[in-house]
């Protein structure tokens, strides 16, 4: 079903599976479930991982034809933390949908979903559920968030999160940048968030983190909040 072009880092070996990048709750009947279900025609994932052994991730970049595209990342902390996230574009490259799970080691999680059609973005999490609108006169991008109440936790610049803003920054000079923190979306210029490399990589910025992107993938960035450097594997 899969087309994997890149391999995998050895320590990531058992999450390289359709099965570890599904969303956390699909067996629950959630939306995420729903839209999974879309067959691939063409599909790559590349691996990442932080000298130190303290953070690893994965991103899975799948074509659906017709259908559109499925960004999917999961990354995984050495104190158990883990973040998924998926990112669903029509096929005319619109970002549809969004959303991330953060799981902690208790079991508590975060839950943050994104729905630009309809201006909305949701939080749930043990604190309570938080929905709010935010403006879709701009494409939207969104800074790092953490898990619970311990920021350095999850507050991770994370691979889908990366490409949703660089996609978002190539059309407009202007972004919608989303704090799921405070509940908000302010907008800010595209020069604030992409940064040129070269003619073919750009630095995009978010929150505290730079990422060098080439192509559309991410290469390197410095996660602050943990102190650590990742690199593609």
């Amino acid at each position: 079903m899969y087309k994997l072009v890149t391999h995998c880092a050895a320590g990531l070996a058992c999450l390289c599976t359709p099965t570890a990048l599904a969303a956390p709750h699909a067996m629950e009947g959630s939306i995420s479930a729903a839209t999974t279900s879309a067959r691939p025609v063409a599909a790559r994932v590349v691996s990442y991982a932080a000298d130190s052994g303290g953070v690893e991730s994965l991103f899975l970049r799948e074509d659906l034809g017709a259908s559109g595209e499925r960004l999917t990342g999961l990354t995984h902390l050495a104190e158990g933390t883990r973040v998924w996230e998926e990112a669903r574009f029509d096929h005319a490259g619109r970002l549809v949908r969004a959303e991330s799970v953060c799981s902690l080691p208790s079991g508590d999680s975060t839950t943050i979903t994104f729905e630009p059609t309809l201006g909305v973005v949701e939080t749930r999490s043990a604190q309570g559920f938080h929905r709010w609108s935010v403006p879709t006169d701009y494409a939207w991008a969104w800074l790092p968030s953490a898990c619970g109440e311990d920021i350095a936790s999850g507050a991770i610049t994370t691979p889908v999160a990366v490409v949703v803003a660089a996609r978002a920054s190539k059309h407009q000079r202007v972004l919608r940048l989303i704090d799921t923190h405070k509940f908000s979306g302010h907008t800010i210029t595209v020069d604030q968030v992409v940064v040129p490399e070269d003619d073919h990589a750009s630095w995009v910025v978010l929150g505290d983190d730079a990422v060098l992107v080439r192509e559309e993938v991410p290469l390197r960035w410095h996660a602050h909040a943990l102190g650590v450097d990742l690199a593609q594997r």
